[in-house]
């Protein structure tokens, strides 16, 4: 029987905690959709209005998907906040999808957070239409309409990685 020592097993344990640890950041989509057309949907927003995505972008867009009563979405929706105050009025679309099952849930939600991104209400479609497994999940969308980026689980940490993808995508 081969028995690690301590030391060893300690750094393994780390390495191991640490590469399931969130800000999974990838090229490739669990859709397949890198690189390709982003699929169209319509969803009602808080308000009713029928939002198409991504023909309503009009350029580059950030697509989140979140629910209020996941805790990792409540540490990046104050960044996706800022990133839209920040790039919404230099032509970025930043559309969330909330995966609640309940409006009455997400509107208090959304006001006690003093969010204004655009917030539409999923019935599950589109949830499984762009593959959304774990939340957060958030794509990124060129102004050809393709998915550039896919990020899950990413984090306040992540944050950063896709405040930097975002400048990129707008300069292109």
């Amino acid at each position: 029987m081969f028995v690690l020592g301590r030391p060893l097993f300690m750094t393994m344990l780390l390495l191991i905690l640490l590469a399931g640890a969130g800000d999974i950041i990838a090229q490739e989509t669990p859709a397949g959709l890198a690189d390709k057309a982003a699929p169209n949907f319509s969803l009602p927003d808080l308000s009713g209005n029928i939002v198409r995505f991504p023909e309503d972008a009009g350029g580059p867009a950030l697509l989140e998907f979140w629910a209020t009563w996941c805790p990792d979405c409540r540490e990046v929706l104050p960044g996706l906040e800022k990133i839209y105050r920040e790039y919404g009025p230099k032509g970025l679309s930043v559309v969330t999808v909330s995966v609640d099952t309940k409006q009455k849930a997400v509107e208090p939600f959304v006001e006690e957070n003093g969010y204004t991104f655009p917030v539409l209400l999923d019935d599950g479609s589109v949830r499984a239409l762009y593959a959304v497994q774990r939340i957060p999940t958030l794509y990124l969308v060129d102004r050809n309409g393709r998915v550039r980026l896919f990020f899950i689980e990413y984090g306040e940490a992540g944050l950063e990685r896709l405040e930097a993808e975002v400048k990129k995508l707008m300069a292109e």
